[in-house]
C-alpha cells in the first residue's frame, strides 16, 4: 500500500465590512462616537440610505474630520436612551451655535475658554465640524428628522396621557369620596334646611313689634 500524502490546505477567512464602507468606529474613541449614534440612527430610520455613495462619503468625511481634531481636547458622545429621539441629529441654529445642540464639545478648562486666541481656534474647528456635518445632514434629514421626531411624539404623548389619566382617576374618586359624604350626611343637611327655615321665620316675626293694644 503507497503512502497517501494529504496537504492540509489553509483556509483564508475573507473578513467581512459588515458597515460596507462606513467608518463606523466601534471601539471607544472619544472623537468618534457621535458617528456611531448617527449610524445607527439612519440604519433605524431609512436603512437604504446606506446604500448611498453620497451618504457614504458624506459620513466618512465627518469621521475623518472628527479624527483630524482628536488630540485637540474634542470630544464626542452617544445621546442617552432618554434622549434618543430629540437631540444628536437636528442641529438648532441658536445664539451659541449648532455644537450647543449637537453632541460636540472641546474639553478646555475655563482659563482657556477665556483665551481669545483660543476661542477663535474653537470657532474655526467647530464651523469645519458643522461645514462638513451638515453635508451629510441635508442628504440624511428628511427621512431621518420625521422618524426621530415621530418616535418622540410617540414616546412623550404616551408619558402625557399616562399622567393625565391617573389625575382624571384621582378626580373622579375625590367626587366619589365627597358624594359618598353628602349620602351619609343627607339628615343633618335636611335638618340644618328646617333649623334655618325656622330661624328665618322667627326673623321675620321679629321683625313686627308686639304692642299692647289699648280699647
Amino acid at each position: 500500500m503507497s503512502d497517501t500524502k494529504v496537504k492540509s490546505k489553509r483556509v483564508v477567512k475573507v473578513k467581512v465590512d459588515k458597515y460596507n464602507g462606513f467608518k463606523v468606529h466601534i471601539k471607544t474613541r472619544v472623537s468618534t462616537k457621535w458617528t456611531i449614534y448617527i449610524y445607527d440612527m439612519i440604519k433605524e430610520a431609512k436603512p437604504e440610505l446606506l446604500e448611498s455613495d453620497e451618504v457614504k462619503i458624506a459620513y466618512n468625511n465627518l469621521v475623518d474630520c472628527l479624527i483630524k481634531y482628536e488630540g485637540n481636547q474634542l470630544e464626542t458622545w452617544i445621546p442617552s436612551k432618554y434622549k434618543k429621539y430629540n437631540t444628536g441629529i437636528k442641529p438648532k441654529n441658536d445664539p451659541y451655535g449648532y455644537s450647543q445642540s449637537l453632541p460636540v464639545r472641546w474639553n478646555y478648562s475655563w482659563p482657556q475658554l477665556n483665551d481669545p486666541i483660543i476661542k477663535v481656534e474653537i470657532k474655526e474647528k467647530t464651523d469645519d465640524i458643522i461645514s462638513i456635518y451638515i453635508i451629510l445632514y441635508d442628504l440624511i434629514k428628511r427621512d431621518v428628522v420625521p422618524y426621530m421626531e415621530l418616535k418622540e411624539h410617540i414616546s412623550k404623548s404616551k408619558k402625557d396621557i399616562d399622567y393625565f389619566h391617573r389625575a382624571m382617576e384621582k378626580l373622579e374618586n375625590d367626587i366619589k369620596l365627597w358624594e359618598r359624604t353628602i349620602e351619609s350626611n343627607r339628615k343633618s343637611i335636611e335638618s340644618n334646611r328646617k333649623s334655618i327655615g325656622e330661624y328665618a321665620a322667627k326673623c321675620i316675626a321679629l321683625e313686627t313689634p308686639i304692642l299692647t293694644k289699648f280699647d
